[in-house]
């Protein structure tokens, strides 16, 4: 496994999902060793395990002064283009824009070029955490595996699963997300979905505007946001992970239970 960064850089311009603020983002080239770096008004943080916040329905990035919403589904592409060094630049909102819903635009867009070796982080001993309704395994593994499980009821249900070294990621990081009909008054309610619409999110138990782009396209969103959460742990990560009625913050907790039993 070698370090990769971008061959050059490129943005994308769009409104978020839950403020509806417009903001720029520019993802560029950096130095071996960098990491990934996000940085806003003058001010950066390396993405890490001390620098995530899961929150209900998405993740932010909190380092002092710096706050940045909704990063996910630009790190699922970095993830699944196995980016170790770039800088996110972000002006404008604090959120990054969601563009049609999924990663697919970030993960077109990239162009890389690999670097030295990197040590990965394995997996040497399972864990597992059970908790904010779902369950989350970490197996010892020697290829990049993610498999979810997933049931929203009213018939939205099942499983996906990506080898990240092996798979053709385009279907999993075009999947778009999506919120149940039954809470979107209680997100408007808490300022949330101010820029939600029919080209950027499915509503499930509601009629459907467009044609889904896959018939499980829900259950594959959440594959999606579980190999963007890999990115904060910092490095590469070798083994399974396996996710049953998932969230960030299931997730992350288990991200965090993986790093302290290493």
């Amino acid at each position: 496994m070698r370090r990769r960064t971008l061959a050059r850089s490129f943005a994308r311009a769009g409104r978020g999902v839950h403020s509806g603020r417009w903001a720029v983002v520019s993802v560029q080239p950096a130095g071996w060793g960098t990491g990934l770096v996000v940085e806003r008004s003058g001010l950066r943080a390396r993405v890490g395990l001390h620098t995530v916040q899961a929150v209900p329905g998405m993740t932010t990035m909190r380092a002092g002064a710096l706050h940045v919403d909704l990063l996910e589904h630009l790190l699922a592409a970095l993830v699944a283009g196995r980016v170790t060094d770039a800088r996110v630049v972000v002006s404008g909102g604090q959120e990054c824009p969601i563009l049609d819903g999924s990663a697919r635009e970030w993960w077109r867009a990239l162009e890389t070029v690999d670097g030295p070796p990197i040590v990965p982080l394995q997996v040497r001993r399972a864990v597992e955490v059970v908790a904010f309704g779902g369950r989350a395994r970490l197996e010892p593994c020697d290829r990049r595996l993610v498999e979810v499980v997933s049931d929203f009821g009213m018939g939205w249900r099942g499983r996906r699963s990506v080898d990240l070294d092996a798979d053709d990621l385009d279907e999993v990081l075009g999947a778009r997300t999506f919120a149940a009909a039954r809470d979107v008054v209680r997100l408007r309610s808490l300022g949330r979905g101010s820029g939600a619409d029919a080209s950027n999110t499915l509503v499930l138990g509601g009629p459907l505007q467009g044609a889904l782009r896959m018939p499980d396209e829900p259950v594959a969103h959440k594959l999606l946001d579980a190999v963007g959460d890999l990115a904060w742990l910092g490095r590469p990560l070798l083994g399974r992970l396996v996710v049953e009625r998932g969230s960030h913050r299931l997730h992350i907790a288990a991200l965090r239970a993986l790093a302290a039993a290493l």
